[in-house]
């Protein structure tokens, strides 16, 4: 998705980034995917508005009826509470159900 890293590599590191557009009384989200070019990462360089980093577009195929592709805000959220899986976005407690265990902790 990345020009600077070919169609099927994944850079190492990267972040999703939201934003929110009015249009009217309506709120939507357009969602892009950022990530340095290698030489960036290679040569430690600082992000700067002159040096930013890869920015690509991420449609949400489910929702793209907004303008510029993007989603409604109400349709967004009610997307993202069906694919979120409820057990990885709550605390862990000990004795109660999760998606992961707790990480062993040495006693000393």
């Amino acid at each position: 998705i990345f020009e600077q890293w070919g169609p099927s590599f994944v850079p190492p590191v990267g972040m999703l980034v939201f934003e929110v557009l009015k249009e009217g009384e309506m709120y939507y989200v357009k969602t892009y995917a950022e990530a340095q070019h290698p030489e960036q990462l290679r040569n430690l360089e600082e992000l700067t508005p002159e040096s930013p980093p890869d920015r690509v577009f991420v449609s949400i195929p489910e929702c793209v009826h907004g303008p510029e592709s993007s989603c409604p805000v109400k349709d967004f959220v009610a997307i993202i509470y069906e694919t979120i899986l409820d057990t990885c976005t709550k605390p862990y407690k000990e004795g109660g159900p999760t998606a992961f265990p707790a990480p062993a902790v040495p006693t000393p």
